[in-house]
């Protein structure tokens, strides 16, 4: 750009109340933020929260870009543009921001930055112009260059990432290394649209506006010395003249915590998406599943649990002895072994084992689940296989591969190669089947059908994490090829579908999914989810520690249970600690009773299944907020020490990247607009703690807080102005819950 173009351009800035000119690029200016690009515009030179002072880029160097675009039907192997390639570029005003043009050969990139000062936010679109002749199959835009550490320490940073239930990317200074890149698909294993980089003296925000299932991908790379945030865009492999997302991407700035930036993001979907327009109390749900029940997961070929009487003795002793129904989830059912379908039946011991178990179960109010391996076509069994591929890889007798050739190859997704896509698990040969393709999800639907009028209560679209649908590249299932909205229409007609079906068949059935997507929210009744983990998968990326985000967000609508408590996923290896998480974090708990410590012998159960049964009691009694209320900011909570991790070994999984405290909380608030904080001790040991109790919102001169323990209640304080504190003394592994109710006037 010539120099009296850019003074002319300045001037033109300055008359427009959004839009400055600063001493390098333009500035954007919303009511949270002061956003100025670098005068060569090629990405971001300054994010300052105006509330604060503090400015979240990385200190201006080499560009890095404010876009990038992939041209090529396979994002594999296309070719990369930045705005670095461009070979002219200009800037001009619009009514609330700035209309940025970069030219190409063939190819002119328009983006729009827009702000207004009455309200937070700078809003980012981007639209390409393409005459390449190529797809422009990924557009990843914005490209924020953030500091690589935030405030005096980088000890303290992290990145919340919606990964599968939400994961804590702990000190990205030090766990990105250079190239570094973590990025998940939405819709599927991406629960939610947004990312927030924060430490305790704020955050960046950036999130989309989406409310279509449009395919994208949140990226954090390290560049150098930034951390970068940025949208992958995701579309057709197919040249289009005009490639642009539907919906805007937001920057903004927040507190201190994850739940700050949650809080920004929750308002968004609560104002605008479709998956928010009823709550749990709303919605068609089973009742009885909204209610506390315990689900017990165990192996169908254990001796123990065969003939279906014997089975049925075994989950009544359960029963009897936890108080609130149980669903039996039976592992290893399929006809060729775990995780082998869709060719399931006849199921393992009989059709007519499972009716007859199944009714037993009914006529006591308890109820039967198992899981599907989703679309997946498994052609053979794996003997001891790793993911290492330490040990060669052994089989059973079985080969469904004569099957999968004549029946569920034109089902198969396909590859940009012209292959059906195919993964080894450890578990299962796979091919992988293209939801796009009608013939995938009739296959897939009769097996649902099939369990539901056997008198299965629950199937679970399990192996397809978020309700997941493969990329396909087949011109034969009626679809684009490649990534496209069409995957999210492809899944939400199956779960509407199957719904619908099954209910009419089986009035209190219910469908689950393994791990969560919001975007599928009113198609499912409940999430088999692991929130209550540390560092064990599916908490994945660098410095990654679980944490409840899609409970945060989405409780009050989507029912989560604990899949399953076990010293697999509990925090290093440790069920009382699993279990307490579980409790706090308002999921119907889970556990494995194939082995030690949930075996139950009633005569003498163990501390793990008497620690179960409280908890499972007191969910019951404290339903409304922990099974159907909504997550506020946790209490604080002062006087507990770290947990002790002497001696303790991290068995598949990485170290923690930070301490965690021995004990935590969560806030929870019920419809009628009372408060509970639910409470646990993760330790073996006694400790005193001090609960600080918030009016959050409630409306009184005085307050009564109450301790609701499993075997009894103890009023804390009678007639208190909030805040006030409390103190707890909590015995080894104790879990309780503090009410909190406006008190009668005196």
């Amino acid at each position: 750009m010539s120099h009296l173009a850019w003074r002319a351009s300045c001037l033109l800035l300055a008359c427009v109340c959004a839009v400055a000119f600063g001493a390098g690029g333009p500035v954007v200016e919303s009511r949270d933020l002061r956003v100025a690009l670098r005068p060569d515009l090629d990405g971001v030179a300054t994010i300052v929260d105006k509330r604060t002072g503090r400015n979240y880029a990385a200190p201006v160097g080499p560009a890095l870009g404010l876009y990038r675009i992939l041209l090529g039907r396979d994002p594999g192997k296309a070719r990369t543009l930045s705005s670095r390639d461009a070979a002219a570029r200009s800037v001009e005003s619009v009514p609330d921001g700035l209309t940025l043009r970069f030219t190409h050969d063939k190819l002119t990139v328009v983006c729009r930055v827009l702000a207004s000062r009455q309200a937070p936010g700078v809003r980012w679109r981007i639209e390409v112009e393409n005459k390449t002749g190529q797809p422009a199959c990924v557009v990843e835009f914005p490209l924020v260059a953030c500091a690589l550490s935030l405030g005096r320490s980088p000890e303290d940073d992290a990145v919340l990432y919606p990964s599968l239930e939400g994961v804590l990317l702990w000190k990205p200074s030090r766990h990105f290394k250079p190239g570094a890149r973590e990025a998940r698909r939405y819709p599927g294993q991406v629960c939610a649209q947004f990312m927030y980089y924060f430490d305790p003296g704020g955050g960046l925000y950036l999130g989309a506006t989406d409310t279509a299932g449009y395919p994208k991908e949140p990226v954090v790379s390290r560049v150098g010395d930034s951390l970068v945030l940025a949208w992958s865009h995701r579309f057709p492999s197919v040249p289009a003249r005009v490639v642009e997302p539907a919906y805007e991407v937001v920057l903004r700035a927040g507190g201190g915590s994850w739940q700050d930036g949650a809080d920004i993001y929750r308002a968004w979907a609560e104002r605008s998406a479709p998956w928010c327009r009823k709550k749990l109390a709303e919605r068609d749900t089973p009742r009885w599943l909204l209610r506390a029940n315990v689900f017990l997961n165990y192996t169908a070929t254990n001796p123990d649990f065969v003939p279906a009487a014997k089975a049925d003795e075994r989950f009544a002793a359960y029963r009897r002895f936890l108080g609130v129904p149980i669903v039996a989830c039976a592992f290893g059912w399929e006809k060729h072994g775990s995780w082998i379908g869709p060719d399931y039946f006849p199921p393992r011991g009989g059709e007519d084992h499972y009716r007859e178990l199944c009714r037993r179960l009914a006529a006591r109010g308890d109820h039967f689940q198992v899981f599907t391996s989703g679309f997946r076509w498994g052609v053979r069994k794996p003997i001891g296989a790793t993911w290492d591929r330490s040990k060669p890889r052994r089989y059973t007798d079985w080969d469904g591969r004569p099957d999968f050739q004549s029946r569920g190859r034109p089902a198969a997704a396909i590859a940009p190669s012209g292959k059906p896509v195919f993964i080894q698990f450890p578990w299962a040969d796979n091919y992988i089947l293209c939801t796009g393709s009608k013939l995938a999800r009739d296959i897939l639907a009769e097996c649902f059908l099939r369990l539901y009028d056997m008198g299965i209560a629950g199937v679970d679209l399990d192996q397809n994490l978020g309700a997941e649908a493969a990329d396909c590249y087949s011109t034969a299932h009626g679809h684009p090829p490649g990534a496209g909205r069409w995957q999210y229409e492809a899944t939400r007609e199956f779960l509407q579908s199957v719904r619908s079906r099954a209910r009419a068949r089986h009035p209190e059935c219910f469908i689950g999914v393994e791990e969560p997507c919001e975007a599928y929210i009113p198609w499912l009744d409940i999430v088999h989810g692991r929130a209550f983990t540390d560092t064990r998968w599916p908490a994945r990326g660098p410095g990654a520690f679980a944490v409840p985000l899609f409970i945060y967000l989405y409780h009050e609508y989507q029912l989560n249970y604990a899949g399953f408590i076990d010293q697999g996923f509990s925090p290093v290896g440790n069920v009382r600690m699993g279990l307490g998480r579980a409790f706090i974090f308002g999921m119907q708990l889970g556990v494995r009773i194939n082995h030690p410590p949930f075996v139950l012998d009633e005569a003498k159960p163990s501390p793990e299944l008497v620690a179960l049964r409280d908890a499972a009691r007191l969910v019951e009694r404290c339903r409304d907020y922990l099974l159907l209320g909504r997550m506020l900011h946790p209490p604080r909570i002062t006087g507990s020490p770290e947990i002790d991790l002497k001696g303790r070994k991290f068995r598949r999984r990485q170290p923690w990247p930070v301490a965690m405290p021995a004990v935590q909380a969560t806030t929870w608030r019920s419809a009628d607009g009372n408060i509970c904080y639910a409470v646990a001790n993760l330790s073996g040991e006694r400790l005193r703690v001090r609960l600080r109790a918030e009016p959050h919102g409630m409306k009184a001169d005085a307050f009564v807080l109450t301790r609701l323990d499993p075997k009894g209640d103890t009023t804390l304080a009678k007639h208190t102005a909030l805040p006030a504190e409390v103190e707890l003394d909590l015995g080894p592994w104790d879990i309780c819950c503090v009410e909190q109710r406006a008190a009668e006037p005196r």
